[in-house]
């Protein structure tokens, strides 16, 4: 029996009824000859197909609701991502702002104290000046040098004590003449200028590329300015302070050492 069933059963995806009336269009057939099984074989592939477009649309709807949701997570990740980096960012800012302002508070507070300092207090002893300041690589071992001497000339105790092809150069506000005394016995020269330093008040810069050594006034051991240290004379004769020499006292002949002290 030939059957021909025109109810757009294949249209777009939702456009059908539910449970649409089926028009039969009858052919060859009389209408007494139709199969009513027929019918009901056509309802049900009508309504399987009605189904599977219903699951076909659930899936991409489920499809396009996933994609969405995984963009909206990729946004949201991005944006997290964005305000951790802002967020670090101003946490470096607010670091390096404390930092500045600890910096300044410190720097303040030192110059209160050290105006303070100036203001009621007297420097007697700076141990941030040095006595020998080295320029380029002091070698690990120097050898010990005897040498002594009592009342010499400076530029003579240099002569005896810093090695040969070395030059001294004593600064010309400085007398070269000036009577020293000291004493070696295992010590390297170095050592040597650096008692002679600290006794009569001296630094050196020494250079160990060019072999040089430049002799500058030290206010190391008392700490004060030229223009501040005591004068003492010893008949008639001005002596600097550490100076040693001989004294007749009750017919005796004793060593002495002048001091400001």
């Amino acid at each position: 029996m030939k059957v021909q069933v025109i109810a757009g059963l294949l249209a777009v995806a939702g456009a059908l009824p539910a449970h649409g009336a089926i028009q039969v269009v009858y052919g060859d057939n009389p209408q007494d000859e139709l199969d009513t099984e027929n019918v009901v074989e056509l309802r049900n592939v009508y309504e399987d197909s009605l189904a599977e477009l219903e699951a076909l649309r659930r899936q991409r709807e489920a499809e396009m609701v996933a994609a969405h949701h995984e963009k909206l997570e990729q946004e949201r990740a991005r944006a997290a991502e964005a305000l951790a980096q802002k967020q670090a960012a101003l946490e470096e800012l607010q670091r390096e702002q404390r930092e500045r302002e600890e910096a300044e508070e410190r720097e303040r507070r030192s110059r209160d104290d050290r105006q303070r300092l100036s203001e009621e207090y007297n420097l007697a002893v700076d141990h941030t000046v040095k006595v020998v300041n080295h320029q380029g690589t002091m070698p690990e071992l120097l050898p010990a040098i005897a040498s002594e001497g009592f009342d010499a000339p400076l530029v003579a105790a240099f002569d005896a004590i810093v090695p040969l092809d070395w030059q001294v150069y004593v600064h010309q506000d400085l007398n070269d003449q000036r009577e020293v005394s000291w004493q070696s016995d295992d010590q390297n020269w170095v050592t040597t200028l650096y008692q002679i330093g600290v006794r009569y008040d001296y630094s050196y810069d020494v250079n160990w590329e060019e072999q040089w050594v430049l002799v500058n006034r030290s206010d190391l051991r008392l700490g004060l300015s030229e223009s501040d240290r005591p004068i003492i004379e010893v008949m008639g004769h001005e002596v600097a302070p550490g100076t040693e020499g001989y004294m007749l006292i009750d017919g005796k002949i004793i060593q002495v050492r002048s001091t400001n002290r």
